[in-house]
């Protein structure tokens, strides 16, 4: 599979991501928080987009939607996260289980 991407410069870092394994690719529109915050968005996209990609490369025939949950959890406690005071993103995936 053949992924090209591009994204618009976001100030001083830019925290979009994007993810691609085997079979899988993973899109993340890092997020400003609404109110200041201690953990960089792009940090946060970083890290979630890396354990959905660890799970969805490792494990081809698991439901996308459960994987993310998991992997918001497990950054949300990696990195102490809290609702309201942390950063977020947009997620979009896809597994080659559901590709066309």
């Amino acid at each position: 599979m053949k992924v090209h991407t591009a994204t618009l410069a976001g100030g001083g870092s830019n925290a979009d991501r994007v993810f691609v394994t085997d079979n899988a690719v993973i899109m993340l529109d890092g997020a400003t928080a609404f109110e200041p915050v201690d953990i960089d968005p792009g940090t946060c996209a970083e890290i979630l987009g890396s354990v959905i990609a660890d799970q969805l490369d490792q494990h081809s025939k698991v439901d996308p939607a459960g994987v993310v949950a998991a992997a918001i959890s497990r950054t949300a406690k990696q990195l102490r996260l809290t609702p309201g005071r942390s950063p977020s993103s947009t997620d979009a995936s896809c597994a080659s289980e559901t590709m066309p």
